[in-house]
């Protein structure tokens, strides 16, 4: 990657090393790709097309606001590159190789480039999503979360529990709502979660793609059947309960931009794969070399 850093931003470093700034932004305009542009001494003509894919290339934002000094370094590279080759310095080491280099590193990039939006069907699209329903089931979760420690209540008139009264309190809970008690009252009257208790112990309607949700609390949740309720889940600072009030599946048609995102991706994976088959190098034993 080095090799190929240096090679495409060389000309970004020698302009930005040589070339004073313009008193007047010089932009590229807005034309044809196929307008000439610009014309060098040996007559070489580049393009409207041209000087953008050198500029694209380069990712420079200062040769971009100054195009004619951009275009006179890149003059000077010209030159210099067609010196090289008159010398041979391209036919020798280390240059050879770090030409060839960056010639199958670049193509390499394009190909991914090239394969990482593959076209697919909606019937495709529907399959996939049929195929992979549970990654976007939506859990409406209700939750008693009792805190520990010096973690706080959220409630000024709380009276903070150590971890073993708050584990023995979560437990005590659970086992009333095994017998039957009502998770909302419990919740209303338990919970430390101030948001939560005044929702009755609504916590959310969870999805399983959801982020910065911890995975202890994730995994609990989703191995419910609607309707249960999970044991004492540990967390940090307190204790949670949570019951799985409802589930659901988000519909093809509101998820079908993520759908799309997933089967490209999973077809993409899947021919890079392909790829690698008959890849590995196979070292020769080297110790009878040279004899």
């Amino acid at each position: 990657m080095k090799v190929l850093v240096s090679f495409v931003f060389c000309l970004a470093t020698l302009y930005s090393q040589t070339a004073p700034p313009p008193s007047t932004p010089n932009t590229l305009p807005n034309l044809p790709d196929n307008t000439p542009y610009a014309k060098y001494a040996d007559g070489t003509v580049l393009t409207i097309g041209d000087v953008r894919g050198l500029l694209a290339a380069v990712n420079n934002p200062q040769a971009a606001n100054d195009v004619q000094g951009f275009l006179n370094q890149y003059g000077v590279m010209r030159k210099l590159a067609k010196l090289a080759v008159s010398d041979k310095l391209d036919q020798e080491q280390p240059t050879k190789e770090q030409l060839e280099f960056a010639r199958v590193l670049t193509l390499f990039q394009a190909e991914l480039t090239h394969r990482s939006n593959p076209i697919v069907q909606l019937d495709d699209e529907k399959a996939y999503y049929e195929q992979h329903k549970a990654d976007y089931k939506q859990v409406k979760t209700y939750a008693i979360y009792v805190a520990f420690s010096n973690a706080g209540s959220g409630s000024v008139d709380a009276k903070v529990l150590t971890e073993e009264q708050a584990k023995a309190k979560a437990e005590k809970l659970l086992d009333q709502i095994h017998k039957g008690a009502d998770f909302k009252k419990l919740a209303k009257e338990n919970s430390d979660d101030d948001a939560s208790r005044a929702k009755d112990g609504f916590f959310a309607d969870l999805k399983s793609s959801a982020t910065g949700v911890p995975d202890s609390i994730r995994n609990a949740i989703f191995a419910l059947k609607e309707g249960e309720t999970t044991g004492v889940v540990k967390q940090p600072n307190g204790f949670y309960i949570f019951r799985a009030e409802s589930m659901t599946y988000q519909p093809y048609e509101e998820v079908r931009d993520e759908v799309d995102r997933s089967l490209k991706q999973a077809r993409f994976r899947e021919w890079f794969e392909g790829q690698q088959e008959g890849t590995k190098a196979a070292l020769l034993d080297t110790k009878n070399s040279g004899k």
